[in-house]
Parts: structure tokens; sequence; C-alpha cells
């Protein structure tokens, strides 16, 4: 991992360290242990066998059929480095009102289906508990579902991207930017919409908001939550260093639920969505509501070689 010469200035430190309030501070050393920890994880499952850099396609679907393989006008092409042939037929079918893929495999082309020879059925895709996997030797593939949206995407250990990674860039770590909040709740959790790098959007449910303050400035942030018991909370923001140092789009960061009406978010933890890396990601971006107008000099840089 590189090192880099801070940005902040002390005095800028010291306002940012006056203005956070209401916590006690972390411990510095025992802080920056913490968080070299997180990264040391974080870059693991980048690198790891199945991780965001193994992506080596993304395909969507047409309805009916949709042909899987190496050959021009397959819709689910794949690199013949990677693919031996022609593997099979995708059938995007509507049934019951809502839309499924069912696989007829190629006869003899060895592909499998969760580990065992492949045979005709419905799929299940990655909106459900689990995605069914086929493979044919080191490449794998699997059905996803974005809203109206089902697309097929493929991994495969030896990506460009997984080969040719050059690791992760991380402001200083620093224990300034480790922020007490205070949560506000709304009465009833809101749902709402979420966009998307593909053009869809999700829905996702807020629980309140969260404030906090940097600098002298009241900051709002909106963390989205799976459910009113979900224990942690996933943040999608963009800040003033965003396309000037960090990723364009924004960046992800996940802390506990609150407790106590107060939450923790440590912007050294705040890392890079997988679109940073892969074309082949389909990545959430920040609602309006999250776009901070100052600069988060902390957490993970942008991805220069992508």
């Amino acid at each position: 991992m590189r090192t880099f010469i801070p940005t902040l200035t002390i005095l800028i430190m010291l306002v940012i360290a006056a203005s956070c309030g209401g916590g006690v501070a972390p411990d510095v050393a025992d802080h920056a242990t913490q968080v070299r920890a997180w990264q040391a994880g974080r870059l693991s499952g980048l690198t790891a066998e199945r991780g965001w850099l193994t992506l080596v396609g993304l395909f969507w679907l047409e309805p009916g059929e949709n042909r899987v393989g190496t050959a021009k006008g397959d819709t689910v092409r794949f690199d013949p480095a990677f693919a031996p042939g022609e593997l099979a037929s995708l059938f995007l079918e509507q049934r019951d009102g809502s839309w499924t893929v069912r696989l007829a495999p190629r006869q003899g082309s060895g592909l499998l289906l969760n580990g065992a020879p492949a045979v005709e059925q419905v799929l299940a895709t990655d909106a459900d508990v689990e995605p069914d996997i086929l493979s044919a030797g080191d490449l794998e593939f699997f059905v996803i579902r974005r809203e109206n949206r089902i697309g097929v995407r493929a991994r495969h250990p030896r990506a460009e991207t997984a080969m040719n990674f050059t690791g992760l860039e991380y402001y200083p770590i620093d224990p300034v930017w480790r922020i007490e909040g205070s949560f506000v709740p709304y009465d009833d959790p809101k749902t709402i919409l979420i966009p998307s790098v593909i053009g869809t959007t999700s829905e996702s449910l807020v629980p309140g908001e969260v404030l906090f303050r940097i600098a002298g400035e009241t900051h709002t942030l909106l963390p989205l939550s799976g459910g009113v018991d979900d224990p942690e909370w996933f943040f999608v923001f963009r800040d003033g260093t965003s396309g000037r140092g960090t990723y364009p789009a924004g960046r992800f960061m996940v802390t506990p639920a609150a407790v106590d009406g107060k939450v923790i978010l440590d912007f050294n933890r705040a890392y890079n969505p997988p679109c940073a890396f892969t074309p082949f990601a389909t990545c959430p971006l920040p609602p309006r509501e999250n776009w901070l107008s100052v600069a988060v000099e902390a957490g993970e840089k942008d991805y220069g070689n992508h």
C-alpha cells in the first residue's frame, strides 16, 4: 500500500476536531490500527477469487432466445480465451406476470450448473436467496435482475482488471474524520428512489437523518437501510473531492446503526463503489440529499487506472 502526503493543514484539522463535538476522541494509535485492519479486509475482499476485479462481462437479455457462447451473433458473447464455444441458450420468458430465465444447455458443451452437468431449468437470479452459477472451466456466469432488466454477469480469474490491478490509495488516516453524528428519526421510515449507473432506480428504506458538523457547519446524510432493525446502515454520498481525488460518482460507507441517537461516521472507511474498478457493475448513485458541499479528504481515493 502506498503512502501519501497529508492534504489537510493542522489548522483545518484543529478547527474540524473542535467542531465535531459530542463524543470522546478515540485513541489515535488504536484508531489507526483499526482502520488499517479495515483497509486490509477491504483489499482482501476486492481481490478475492470471485471479487469485483474478476468480472469479464455484463449482458442484457432480450425476450425470447439469447444464445450464449463466443460466436459473433451471440447475445451473451464471451471472449474465446475464456469460453470453449457455444454453451447454451437462455430464454427470457414471462410467467405469471414476471420475467423468468430458462436455461437450455447445448449438448456436449460441458456446461455445469452449480457444479453438476447442466440441465434445462428456470434459473434463480441474484434477486433470489442465491443465484444459480453456470460454469465452463474457470468461467462462471449467473443471471442478475435490476428492476425491469434481466442480464448475465460473468467472471474469470484472469480478467484484465484482476491481472492489472495496481492497489488501493488512501488519504492519511486521521481521527478528525471519525465524526459523531446525531440521528433524527422520521415518525415513519421513508422509502426513496436510488438511481444507478445503468439508468434504473431502486427503492431503499430511510429511517431518518444523520446530522453532523464539519468546520462549524452542519451537514446531513441519509442512511439506507434494509429494515428498521438492520444493525448496519449503508451510505452513498458525494462530496467536494468527487472527481477531484475521489471517484466522480461518489463513495460508499457502512456504519453501525444508531445507538442512543448517535452514529459514528468514520470517513476514513469511505470506499469506492465497484464501478470504479470495472464497467460490468451496476452501482447505486448518491441521492441528491447525500451530496455534501464539504471536501471529505479521508478514505479511499479514486482508482486512477480505470
